[in-house]
C-alpha cells in the first residue's frame, strides 16, 4: 500500500485560483476561498486537491443545477476529477456546514 499525503491548502487553493482564472467569479471566488480555510482548520481532507477544490466550487456555487456558467464537463476539466468525486465531496462539505452552524448557535440566548 503507498500511502498518500492530505493535499495542503496550498495545492487546494493553486487549484481555486487557475480555476477563478479561467472563468472569473468574484463572490464564487472569495466564498470558494473562505470555505477552504475553514475546512482545512476543521476537518482532515483526505483524497486529490483537484476533487477538494472542484467539491468546494461546486458545494458554494451550485443551486441545483451546477455550477453558473460553466458546464459540468469544464468543471472536471478544470480541477482532474469527475462530478461523482465532486458532488461526493459536496456532501461532506455539507456535513461540515451543518455541525459549524449548530456550534454557532448553541450556546446564543435565541
Amino acid at each position: 500500500m503507498v500511502a498518500t499525503r492530505p493535499p495542503s491548502n496550498q495545492t487546494c487553493r493553486q487549484f481555486l485560483d487557475a480555476f477563478f482564472t479561467k472563468y472569473p467569479n468574484e463572490r464564487l471566488r472569495d466564498e470558494s476561498c473562505g470555505v477552504l480555510l475553514l475546512l482545512a482548520r476543521k476537518v482532515p481532507m483526505p483524497g486529490k486537491a483537484g476533487g477538494w477544490a472542484g467539491g468546494i466550487v461546486y458545494a458554494v456555487g451550485s443551486r441545483g443545477c451546477g455550477v453558473p456558467n460553466v458546464m459540468n464537463r469544464e468543471l472536471e476539466e478544470a480541477f482532474g476529477t469527475t462530478m461523482s468525486k465532486s458532488t461526493s465531496g459536496q456532501r461532506r462539505l455539507g456535513a461540515c456546514w451543518t455541525s459549524d452552524a449548530a456550534s454557532h448557535t448553541s450556546g446564543r440566548g435565541t
